[in-house]
């Protein structure tokens, strides 16, 4: 991908960091970097801590606890008893990051021992002695951390000769952080290294992010998006605080429209491939780095969240999408448009912006559930699509803090 390749060292270099220090850090505080394996949590959390000046504990010590209790025993032929007491030596082990004096960000977080205990004895391990009181120290622990942050598997899966080197094992792990999670106030991270490790340190208050000013307009078909870009276009120019972006008739957005209208299920890989590569073709072609290092807040109505709700809803997993996005900046905010489904169809079929996805009540609900997840790990800020236009484009102002 072009933009990859003549973009990324110049968004993170020394000359041009994503991050900038301030405020250091007074109050302590507890850093979880958590999700299924290969996710680079170890990375992360290293760069993280290095980044805040703040210690770095090692959580994930599951190679070595393994070997020591079950020397030459690989892990997915341990006995339901086993891994009850592998579980139970890895919540003491993640224990460290509470019996360090003061901040630190660890790798390790106690919730991870429900789902593999469960997924390596086939959920067995419920029927252990205690289980159910462990289980509620788990809970205990995981909300004692002050921030958590998560990261979905979104990097390949690499093979680290002590677990299976099975994708439905690793994902089916994923899903179940996932659902355990939404207990809690966390927060997803994606992207490469400096992207995720500047998304954390943003979050802290630590440091001010490049990517705190790029701005994502979010939403179902006929929300009000393209409408709010343009008054913001008619209102500051390409000069102005506020600059929108521009879509453009990109030859991959070309072939992605015709493609579309043959077949969007058959050929959703392809459409999706296309979709990516429109999307930092319009990033390039905006100067959107360029415009963010002077200042500039840049909004656009055309961001990776529209290719994980839409495809998502085509039946492409999550985790696909993750990958396919991967080169694509995540926005540091992102607004979205809250109207009903039934309305969004509505109003598509009212401007003759009709199409078989958009006229699809059913499938519109989908795209509205996954939109819905993707807001809870990714802080999504919520606008009522249903006030006037003058109405929303005041709350887009005042949120965005530019002066009327």
């Amino acid at each position: 991908m072009f933009y990859a390749v003549s973009k990324a060292k110049f968004i993170y270099s020394d000359e041009f960091p994503l991050y900038n220090i301030h405020n250091r850090r007074q109050v302590a505080m507890k850093i979880a970097i958590t999700g299924t394996h290969s996710t680079g949590k170890t990375t992360i959390a290293q760069e993280a801590a290095e980044a805040l000046g703040i210690p770095y504990v090692r959580g994930d010590k599951a190679v070595d606890i393994c070997g020591q209790l079950f020397p030459d025993k690989p892990i997915d032929k341990l006995t339901v008893e086993d891994q009850w007491e592998l579980q139970q030596a890895m919540f003491k082990s993640f224990d460290e990051a509470f019996e360090i004096e003061g901040s630190c960000v660890t790798d390790g977080f106690h919730l991870t021992c429900i789902p593999y205990g469960l997924n390596y004895t086939n959920l067995q391990i419920q029927r252990m002695p205690g289980y159910s009181e462990f289980v509620t120290d788990v809970f205990d622990k995981a909300a004692q951390f002050d921030k958590i942050f998560y990261l979905p598997p979104e990097i390949g899966f690499e093979d680290d000769c002590f677990r299976p080197l099975c994708q439905k094992l690793r994902m089916d792990i994923d899903e179940m952080v996932v659902d355990l999670l939404s207990g809690f106030e966390y927060k997803a991270r994606t992207g490469n290294i400096e992207e995720r490790v500047a998304r954390i340190l943003s979050h802290t208050g630590d440091k001010k992010g490049l990517l705190d000013n790029y701005v994502a307009l979010e939403g179902l078909p006929r929300s009000g998006k393209t409408t709010q870009g343009k008054i913001l276009k008619e209102r500051y120019g390409d000069d102005g605080p506020i600059y929108f972006c521009e879509r453009n008739a990109s030859k991959y957005m070309k072939e992605f429209k015709k493609i579309r209208k043959e077949n969007w299920y058959e050929r959703s890989k392809e459409l999706i491939e296309l979709n990516v590569q429109a999307l930092l073709y319009d990033m390039e072609s905006n100067n959107v780095i360029d415009r963010l290092q002077e200042g500039q807040i840049v909004v656009s109505d055309r961001q990776k969240f529209t290719v994980h709700s839409m495809f998502g809803a085509l039946g492409v997993p999550q985790n696909e999408l993750y990958r396919a996005t991967y080169q694509v900046p995540t926005p540091g905010r992102v607004m979205y448009m809250n109207i009903h489904p039934q309305l969004s169809v509505n109003r598509s079929k009212t401007t003759n912006q009709i199409s078989e996805l958009k006229s699809n009540i059913e499938f519109q609900h989908q795209v509205q559930e996954i939109y819905t997840n993707l807001g809870n790990m990714f802080g999504f800020e919520i606008i009522d699509g249903y006030q006037d236009i003058k109405i929303v484009h005041e709350d887009l102002i005042q949120r965005l803090g530019v002066e009327k």
